[in-house]
């Protein structure tokens, strides 16, 4: 068998070849077979991609929301380091004590199940806690871009439903904004102390609105996609049956946090117990 080697592998010719001698088998044994009627593909690697690759999760999964499986690895492994930037570091105990606290101040604030509310923040600690805090209230995040236009905030803003916005100092311009309530993360966690605990129960479902994430726009008006627990959680499942990822690996967070690369980064390590490295945003 000759073939250009800069463009095939030895194994993809190998692959090649059976595919021809199952067609020739097949239409030596029955000539009025139509090709329609031919699979390439011989009974071994049938099963190995419907039913091997094409079965899910080799566990069910009991979790609605990644939330849970997140609270697991706070029981596991409280003191271990949930997220690093730079010299800074944070433990899992940590991560779940200030979300929690941002989650009964937003439940104080008249937040409940299926609320909708803006995240606008740099990729910091700050952002990380605010997107748990917001899905601990029982609220979805609309995560927005901190330097993109203001017209496609309040765009984003209006057209999700927010009446929140969870922010630092990028978006404290309030003139452009109307019936939105703008939540500052800093002034929220000026009374907050490290003795802060508390029994929280979480209340969501696995049907609950997890996020909404928007279009680009480049073909028009952006577009805002609906994003559920279950969607995630059981996603998130079974990429840490697939990888395996133990406790002491480190997972890079290098995606803008308003596109959907960034849930994966972040959920794989926060509901694995590893170690969540936050690319600083001016790298």
């Amino acid at each position: 068998m000759t073939y250009n080697t800069s463009l095939f592998k030895e194994r993809t010719i190998e692959s090649f070849i059976g595919y021809f001698k199952n067609l020739i088998d097949k239409v030596l044994l029955d000539p009025s077979v139509l090709l329609s009627g031919i699979s390439l593909l011989n009974p071994q690697e049938q099963k190995k991609l419907l039913v091997d690759y094409g079965s899910g999760p080799s566990q069910v999964v009991e979790e609605n929301s990644v939330l849970e499986l997140f609270s697991h690895m706070v029981s596991e492994s409280g003191n271990s380091i949930a997220l690093e930037l730079g010299d800074l570091r944070m433990s899992y105990q940590e991560l779940d004590s200030r979300s929690t606290y941002l989650a009964l101040h937003l439940q104080q604030l008249g937040i409940s199940r299926g609320d909708r509310i803006g995240l606008c923040m740099d990729r910091s600690f700050e952002l990380i806690i605010g997107m748990i805090g917001i899905l601990k209230s029982g609220g979805a995040y609309v995560p927005m871009n901190p330097n993109q236009p203001i017209a496609r905030s309040v765009y984003m803003l209006s057209d999700s439903g927010c009446d929140f916005m969870l922010t630092d100092e990028h978006f404290r311009d309030a003139s452009m904004v109307q019936n939105i309530t703008l939540l500052d993360i800093n002034v929220v966690f000026e009374a907050y102390t490290s003795s802060f605990s508390s029994n929280f129960n979480l209340g969501v479902e696995a049907d609950d609105l997890m996020y909404i994430i928007y279009t680009s726009g480049s073909t028009g008006t952006p577009k805002g996609v609906p994003i559920t627990h279950k969607n995630v959680v059981e996603y998130i499942a079974f990429q840490l049956d697939f990888f395996g990822i133990d406790t002491d690996e480190k997972i890079l967070q290098f995606s803008p946090f308003y596109f959907d690369a960034s849930v994966e980064q972040i959920w794989l390590s926060l509901d694995s117990g590893s170690t969540l490295v936050l690319v600083p945003e001016s790298t």
